[in-house]
């Protein structure tokens, strides 16, 4: 069984720690030279966000009570869901998923997976970001997830894998993924992960 600790950020499959996607990425996603309260603040956003993205999909977010949104501060991520849903017509099947690769020994929670109705039908994984600038990194995260879900799911190979953006103006961008060595860039985090903890 799969549990995760919020607070910790930390997966524990049968009542051992495992690693996650996000932490595997950090020697191709550093954050290091970023100073503590600008990270924080990114940081704070981001799940913010995701939260109210999550409770708008689950048609349970009360717009009139948040006061984040009415106070503006998040206001135009929000409507840049909005502006996404609203071009692509998704139908999410899965919404902040968790799973386990037990081929591989790993975890991670991806955001959205599902089929959009319009301008680019077919089956998606979708990961949510607040950023200001993008990172190729978001590919190799996608990819990570991907190898996840294709353990249950064999046509989760050919979905298509993609970033939605969001930004405080109230506009998106969505970023589609199609590097062929996205995975095995990951692969290679994971080894070297593992290699480290049996040298340990």
């Amino acid at each position: 069984m799969l549990t995760f600790n919020a607070e910790r950020h930390e997966y524990r499959w049968k009542g051992a720690i495992v690693p996650g996607v996000t932490s595997l990425l950090a020697p191709i996603h550093d954050f290091s030279k970023v100073p503590r309260q600008v990270l924080e603040a990114a940081q704070a956003r981001g799940q913010y966000v995701h939260a109210m993205t999550e409770l708008f999909d689950l048609g349970v977010l009360d717009e009139d009570a948040n006061a984040c949104v009415n106070e503006g501060a998040y206001v135009g991520y929000l409507a840049a869901w909005k502006a996404f849903l609203a071009e692509y017509e998704p139908n999410w099947l899965e919404i902040e998923q968790q799973g386990f690769c037990e081929a591989l020994g790993y975890a991670g929670t991806w955001d959205r997976f599902g089929t959009f109705a319009r301008k680019r039908p077919g089956r998606w994984l979708i990961d949510v970001k607040t950023s200001g600038d993008p990172y190729d990194a978001w590919g190799v995260q996608t990819a990570a997830y991907r190898r996840i879900r294709a353990e249950s799911d064999p046509m989760a190979s050919l979905d298509n894998r993609g970033t939605v953006q969001l930004h405080a103006d109230g506009t998106f961008d969505l970023r589609e993924w199609t590097g062929p060595d996205d995975w095995a860039c990951f692969n290679a985090l994971l080894t070297v992960h593992n290699w480290r903890t049996r040298c340990n």
